[in-house]
């Protein structure tokens, strides 16, 4: 048997489901001489909402964000500095040069000896994998061990990112993200993993060198990924070949001199007897 809600659900016909309702039902009265009649009454029915129904809205999606770290972007680095895109190599055969380079520079911060690194240092991604990958290698070169030394720069790598992040300055302000000397490039930040690692390198290098003014320089003893990124007209050295010049020229080096030597190649009026050593 129907029911009264029967009728109103078959009748409804709004666009969202109904709240609670008052339901008017009256029959049609019939007169004194009518009641014998076979005529069947009739009755009708009103509906009244007792609750205004929340149409729902569509849900809004927001925009997306940005993870902190997602891109390498240093197009705040002052002219004055020096861009310094380091290769695999420079870390397994130079890495005692490059941590001088940015022990200095954190010392000169930290004492706000000065406002900002003169030579910045950027590890591509690749280059962290391919680190990863040589520390299982038997492999030596020119009697370097290639998996100790990739575990060497591999840990230099985390205790820089670490030191930058919690160092203080002499005034107990934490170093600023803009003064760090050394920035790793990270996965979210790769643009394709369709090109060789050679050419991954290249092709930050010419992003870096597109988006800010400072002078930005690929550091690289393969000579293909050097010509690469010549091409694209991007300085190139190889900085084995630089050190090796400079021992020539002083007749006898130490690390100190060496170091004070390639801050005064980097300078931007200089950048060409850098790239000519």
């Amino acid at each position: 048997m129907s029911t009264y809600a029967d009728y109103f659900n078959e009748h409804y016909q709004g666009d969202v489901p109904s709240g609670p309702v008052r339901m008017i039902i009256s029959r049609n009265e019939k007169s004194a001489g009518d009641m014998d009649s076979d005529s069947v009454e009739a009755e009708s029915c009103t509906v009244e909402e007792l609750m205004d129904q929340e149409v729902p809205q569509p849900a809004q999606q927001k925009p997306a964000e940005s993870l902190p770290g997602s891109e390498l972007r240093l197009d705040w680095i002052p002219s004055s500095s020096a861009v310094w895109v380091l290769d695999t190599n420079v870390l397994l055969h130079t890495l005692e040069h490059i941590q001088a380079l940015c022990k200095a520079q954190l010392h000169e911060l930290s004492h706000n000896l000065v406002s900002f690194p003169r030579i910045y240092l950027v590890v591509p991604f690749v280059v962290l994998e391919e680190l990863d990958h040589l520390k299982l290698t038997n492999k030596q070169d020119n009697g370097t061990h290639i998996a100790a030394s990739s575990r060497s720069a591999s840990h230099w790598i985390l205790s820089t990112v670490q030191s930058q992040k919690y160092m203080r300055t002499i005034s107990q302000d934490a170093l600023h993200p803009h003064r760090w000397v050394l920035h790793v490039q990270t996965m979210l930040s790769v643009p394709s993993r369709d090109l060789t690692n050679d050419l991954t390198i290249v092709a930050l290098c010419a992003e870096l060198l597109r988006s800010c003014q400072a002078q930005v320089m690929l550091i690289s003893d393969d000579t293909n990924a050097r010509t690469h990124a010549e091409i694209m007209n991007i300085a190139s050295i190889s900085l084995p070949r630089v050190l090796q010049n400079i021992r020539k020229a002083a007749g006898s080096s130490s690390l100190h001199n060496e170091v004070q030597q390639l801050f005064f190649l980097s300078l931007p009026e200089n950048g060409h007897l850098l790239t000519q050593s």
